[in-house]
């Protein structure tokens, strides 16, 4: 069609008068809207599939978030459980070691009495007694840090730091083993 356009201008520019050129603008315009009409659809095809997946994307992300809310609240649900846990765990090592501290110092403060007095002893009691000061003390230690431990978890425990020989710590934990 361009050529013969062309081709008319050129007769026209040569003089000619009621030039007809012959271009099938009507084939050529319906080939081109046939086309277009073609693209169009294809074009509301790919948008009604891109609305349709966005759809679906919509309702996935939001059962997806449900189950993040309903996860998120079972896990917030299991740590109140375990702070509660925690708490009544340490009131019973204080409980205990309130209850385990009181009859051991009943029992050490005659210990030591014997052991400061200068009155004779049975010699099978008077070769005990150390140990059972040593061990009775040591029992009392351990209680005593159960007791800080649960001081310690409840926050109101202060720092007492001091300088320890290291070695002769070591020894009294061995020897409190060798029997």
């Amino acid at each position: 069609p361009v050529e013969r356009l062309l081709e008319g201008v050129r007769r026209v520019n040569a003089g000619e008068r009621d030039v007809t050129v012959p271009v099938g603008v009507h084939d050529e315009v319906g080939r081109l809207s046939e086309g277009f009409n073609a693209m169009t659809a294809s074009l509301q095809d790919a948008e009604e599939e891109l609305r349709a997946y966005a759809t679906d994307l919509e309702v996935r992300v939001a059962a997806r978030t449900e189950e993040l809310r309903a996860s998120k609240a079972e896990v917030e649900a299991q740590a109140l459980r375990l702070e509660e846990l925690d708490r009544l765990k340490t009131r019973l090592f204080a409980n205990l070691s309130h209850e385990f501290r009181t009859p051991l110092t009943i029992l050490l403060g005659p210990i030591e009495d014997a052991l400061a007095s200068d009155t004779p002893m049975p010699e099978p009691l008077a070769g005990q007694l150390p140990s059972m000061q040593q061990s009775a003390r040591r029992l009392l230690n351990l209680i005593n840090q159960l007791l800080d431990l649960a001081k310690l978890e409840a926050g109101a425990l202060d720092l007492n730091s001091e300088e320890t020989d290291v070695v002769a710590l070591a020894r009294g934990v061995a020897a409190t083993f060798a029997g």
